[in-house]
């Protein structure tokens, strides 16, 4: 399968040196603005300045630049027929999104968002563990040293978001903010935040997100009627509290021989292959947008 990379930022990084391992994947160009981005890329790639200008035939592209950038690029490729997966979050603004969601739709291509966490091993395995549990509440936590690249979102956008996705895709079911609260950085959008949802059964997800400490912290507790679960997303560890004797359990995680980059690309190779077209829900960034605008508007009273 012949796949396009536009972005060589530090995420188009990761999906370049991904494609260009893999067997079954050849990769034919690279798109991106800034020229000093293309000049350490392998001589057999062909590179792009501008998407406009593109004269490959490929049949899919990974979008991997700024937000800002995700309709423009994504639309013009989908209207030539060709399969996208574009990294979260899929677009700026709802109006941006439903109108690559439309044009995949019309073009019957398959559009997916990036979502890497969907693979981690330990998500993975707290989802098959709680399937027989209902679940009561969740809390995570998401700090990181605030990103060298330029945001102009804010964090609640560009890292809240994964647990958004996380958390709908465990309660299995929409849900709306209950409320949503933090500080605003100097850009003036969120540097820090606390989102509460709840769905119409009345659970709850607690999610806390910043960019204030100097070291990564991603983790999540799930609460049901049987046992808390503790789960590290970067040490890919998860322990079982049994609600009954408070008996703690070391749960064994099978580790994919394949990193979450990889199983991203192979799971949209194989919704390319049995033709599963956009399935996507907008339900995280309408969430994740809404809770954004509250927290700026809430600040500035």
């Amino acid at each position: 399968m012949r796949f396009a990379l536009a972005g060589n930022g530090k995420m188009g990084k990761l999906h370049y040196s991904h494609l260009l391992e893999r067997d079954d994947i050849e990769l034919i160009a690279v798109i991106d603005p800034d020229k000093k981005a293309l000049s350490s890329l392998d001589k057999k790639i062909k590179k792009y300045t501008d998407f406009e200008n593109f004269n490959e035939k490929i049949d899919a592209l990974i979008v991997a630049t700024p937000t800002k950038h995700h309709e423009k690029i994504t639309n013009h490729f989908l209207e030539k027929n060709i399969h996208v997966l574009v990294e979260k979050p899929i677009a700026k603004n709802i109006k941006e999104a439903k109108s690559m969601v439309e044009t995949a739709k019309k073009m019957n291509r398959v559009l997916m968002i990036g979502y890497i966490e969907r693979h981690n091993p330990m998500i993975k395995t707290l989802s098959k563990l709680i399937q027989k549990e209902k679940i009561e509440s969740i809390y995570t936590s998401r700090w990181a040293p605030r990103p060298k690249r330029i945001m102009s979102e804010g964090v609640v956008l560009d890292s809240m978001i994964h647990d958004t996705d996380i958390a709908l895709q465990l309660l299995g079911q929409e849900a709306r903010i209950k409320d949503a609260f933090g500080n605003l950085g100097a850009d003036g959008y969120p540097d820090n935040a606390k989102v509460i949802l709840e769905t119409k059964n009345n659970q709850l997800a607690h999610l806390f997100s910043g960019w204030e400490t100097t070291i990564r912290h991603r983790t999540i507790c799930l609460t049901t009627e049987r046992a808390i679960y503790l789960g590290d997303y970067i040490k890919k560890t998860l322990i079982r509290i049994d609600k009954k004797d408070n008996k703690k359990e070391k749960i064994l995680i099978k580790l994919n021989e394949m990193d979450a980059i990889n199983q991203q690309i192979t799971q949209f190779k194989n919704n390319i292959i049995q033709k599963k077209y956009y399935q996507e829900s907008l339900s995280s960034l309408e969430i994740v947008l809404d809770a954004t605008k509250k927290i700026i508007s809430d600040n500035k009273e």
